[in-house]
């Protein structure tokens, strides 16, 4: 019996195509679904899901052992952080015990308000944001976003952004941000520019060639008591980068 044209077509793909290739795929995938479905979840429109995190929160103090209550508090914490209620989310965070998970919960807050602030064009409150990101790559990408939005203050920010970027410990990343860098620094300094795409470039050249489809640095918090591995995340990226 002839195969449908669809599996022919399976089949002459498979052809070449190397097991790591195949994880390689499948990896990417399983990220893309997951993060449609967090977008589902944290983004909808109506009320219903901080609904649903403050009923989570009436009867967590009974849990029995403090992991499982932190897991409920950073849950909700996150959940208000993705719908900038940003006020209720710090609330929430002040009890969780663990100073290792309320410290992961935090910086994802900062990520998420910095950006936040850059959409309110409030650029003191974004810079007090920026600042409490522990993370340089974090820190360096809130920056270029900052400055990609053209406001006052769009030198100031790109010049924090390379110094932070020198720092990285990986090559790629920076990169990625220098890349992202000199197509903005091109609109007022056309010789700057021209000096980040080359930094760029020598970085790219440090590493390992590989296919990826886009640079990014993942955001990533546990939501996980031992056993099966669970965690909250996301990642920031550049545009032309």
């Amino acid at each position: 019996a002839t195969m449908p044209a669809w599996q022919q077509l399976l089949a002459q793909g498979n052809v070449g195509v190397l097991a790591p290739q195949t994880q390689a795929v499948q990896r990417i995938l399983s990220q893309i679904h997951l993060n449609r479905e967090r977008v589902r979840s944290f983004n909808d429109g109506s009320q219903d899901p901080e609904m649903e995190a403050e009923a989570s929160l009436e009867n967590v103090e009974k849990l029995t052992g403090t992991c499982q209550r932190d897991v409920v508090y950073s849950k909700a914490a996150l959940l208000f952080g993705s719908r900038k209620n940003f006020k209720r989310a710090f609330e929430i965070v002040d009890k969780i015990e663990d100073l290792n998970q309320s410290l992961a919960v935090k910086q994802a807050l900062y990520i998420s308000r910095a950006q936040a602030e850059i959409k309110n064009a409030d650029w003191k409150a974004f810079r007090e944001n920026a600042e409490k990101i522990i993370s340089l790559e974090q820190r360096a990408i809130a920056y270029v976003e900052a400055a990609a939005s053209e406001g006052p203050e769009r030198d100031e920010f790109l010049r924090e952004s390379v110094k932070l970027t020198e720092k990285f410990a990986n090559s790629k990343d920076r990169a990625g941000v220098f890349f992202s860098v000199s197509t903005i620094t091109i609109k007022s300094d056309w010789q700057e520019a021209i000096k980040q795409l080359s930094n760029a470039v020598s970085n790219l050249n440090k590493d390992e060639p590989k296919d990826e489809m886009s640079f990014s640095v993942p955001i990533r918090v546990p939501l996980s008591c031992g056993g099966e591995d669970t965690w909250w995340g996301g990642f920031s990226s550049l545009p032309r980068s």
